[in-house]
């Protein structure tokens, strides 16, 4: 019986002995490629109609004040990164009588207050013509103002980003001469960057 456990022991550690000397490892590697690392997401989609009378409304002119503000709807900017990044803004406007009949004050006439985090900017937005002509996702710069304004920054928020919403006011105060009918697109633009670039 001895006999037996003292092969059975030998046994065990040759085959412990052995299989420490085996190959037991390997490795592999795989790629990983940043095309992007910035998404930016912005939806406003409002439209504002003004009339001469109306139901109390801020639309309606018999109903506007010295410093009325038109409620022009919500801006939402989300941006989804695994970098630092400054989300900048401007807007430009189309369509109407504007190459005759431009507006009184471009530079005082849409105006975004944050509501909620983390939107910073409070003001109003500046006029940017480049942008008549010129995608966002192609602009490359100057990014100081009076070209763009900084709405919000933050840092890697992947993968589920931040979203910066402002209320969006117009001041009628600032439209300049308009004509009945007319119809103004008004486009806001948002830029995003790696300001460490």
């Amino acid at each position: 019986m001895w006999k037996y456990i003292v092969v059975g022991i030998m046994a065990a550690v040759l085959f412990l002995s052995l299989a420490a000397w085996a190959d037991t490892g390997d490795e592999a590697t795989a790629t990983l490629i940043l095309t992007d690392v910035i998404n930016t997401e912005v939806t406003w989609g409002a439209s504002l109609e003004i009339t001469q009378h109306g139901e109390g409304g801020t639309e309606a002119m018999d109903a506007w004040t010295t410093g009325t503000m038109l409620d022009f709807g919500t801006l939402s900017v989300k941006v989804t990164a695994l970098t630092q990044y400054t989300a900048w803004g401007c807007y430009w406007a189309s369509g109407g009588d504007l190459a005759t009949y431009p507006f009184g004050d471009n530079a005082q006439l849409l105006d975004v207050s944050p509501n909620g985090s983390p939107a910073v900017y409070d003001g109003y937005l500046p006029y940017n013509s480049t942008f008549e002509t010129l995608l966002a996702k192609d602009y490359t710069g100057p990014y100081i103002a009076p070209g763009l304004v900084t709405l919000f920054a933050g840092n890697n928020n992947a993968p589920s980003g931040e979203t910066g919403t402002f209320d969006v006011t117009l001041n009628p105060a600032s439209l300049g001469d308009r004509t009945s009918g007319e119809t103004i697109t008004f486009t806001i633009v948002v830029v995003v960057e790696d300001p460490t670039l």
